[in-house]
């Protein structure tokens, strides 16, 4: 309970700042931070920590994802449409052929 609280007592004012002070990539940074804790701790909550330690990279791509999309909508006001299909195109690819290799047992 006390190191709950210690968390809420710095969280609190850490996550006011973020969200008002500083630039847009630091909120979408913190989201992704979020983002990967929530999903391991309803990994852990629902299959255990064992297994939870298999599915470490899920929660990581949640975060890539949380990032890239931010990221990507910068970029897409910046860059012209061919290029973004091409580096989208690319990234699905290369995710695709992870999640193969993870599913294989290459990982």
């Amino acid at each position: 309970m006390k190191q709950r609280i210690l968390v809420a007592v710095v969280g609190i004012p850490a996550l006011l700042a973020v969200l008002c002070v500083a630039p847009a990539w630091a909120t979408a940074l913190l989201l992704a931070a979020l983002s990967v804790i929530a999903a391991h701790e309803l990994l852990t909550a629902v299959s255990g920590p064992d297994k939870a330690r298999r599915w470490t990279v899920l929660p990581a791509l949640c975060a890539v994802q949380v990032a890239g999309l931010l990221g990507g909508i910068a970029m897409a006001r910046r860059v012209s449409a061919p290029f973004l299909r091409t580096v989208i195109g690319a990234l699905c690819i290369g995710l695709g052929a992870f999640l193969f290799l993870r599913q294989t047992g290459c990982f």
